[in-house]
């Protein structure tokens, strides 16, 4: 079904983000994409890679959890929306930040796929303090 595969795209970036695969991001991504995040502004592949890695790269353990993706389908265009819970762990793997968030975007389909072309994230409600990986 189309609407999955477009879906799909949601879980492989979240996968990926949990498990610092930063390397997998771009395949996920239109060269051009734009996003707009808690972290900021980015258009570009490369700088949305680059936004992504330094956002959750010192977060020591991380679990996203995707809910309720909606996709409105139309030829190789698909409008998104889905709810995600963040939560960032310490190296005990205590939670100590969540942050629940509205995710929108859209996603075009050429022949490699589905790629994700813009999207915002909207925080609706936050809880705690933000870990960061202590320097070895």
């Amino acid at each position: 079904m189309p609407e999955s595969d477009a879906a799909r795209l949601l879980d492989r970036l979240y996968a990926a983000l949990d498990e610092h695969r930063f390397e997998d991001l771009p395949a996920l991504f239109t060269s051009d994409a734009r996003a707009s995040t808690p972290g900021g502004t980015v258009e570009g592949v490369d700088a949305l890679v680059a936004q992504a890695t330094r956002t959750h790269k010192s977060i020591p353990e991380l679990q996203h959890l995707v809910t309720g993706t909606l996709v409105d389908m139309d030829g190789d265009t698909a409008t998104l929306r889905a709810n995600v819970v963040s939560i960032f762990a310490d190296p005990d793997h205590t939670p100590t930040y969540e942050l629940g968030e509205i995710w929108r975007g859209h996603a075009l389909r050429d022949a490699s796929g589905w790629r994700i072309s813009d999207f915002t994230m909207t925080p609706v409600w936050q809880r705690g303090i933000r870990p960061t990986r202590t320097p070895a």
